[in-house]
């Protein structure tokens, strides 16, 4: 005996997010690349990105003294 779960012939709408404007470029992804290990290069990329994130706030925060003098 099947099951009516949702209580009727509905069906449920995809629910609607905004995109703010990003679009995800698939152009680098290799195909043949194992998950691990795409997984893995995204991973070293990401760290990669944040280090260098990192090293821009000092000098950011000096920027921003130096303004405040003027």
């Amino acid at each position: 005996m099947a099951m009516d779960v949702d209580g009727g012939d509905e069906i449920q709408q995809p629910r609607q997010v905004p995109d703010y404007g990003i679009t995800v470029n698939f152009d680098g992804v290799d195909e043949d690349e194992e998950l691990g290990e795409g997984v893995a290069r995204l991973d070293r990329e990401i760290n990669e990105k944040n280090a260098e994130i990192e090293r821009m706030v000092p000098n950011l925060k000096a920027l921003e003294r130096s303004v405040l003098f003027f």
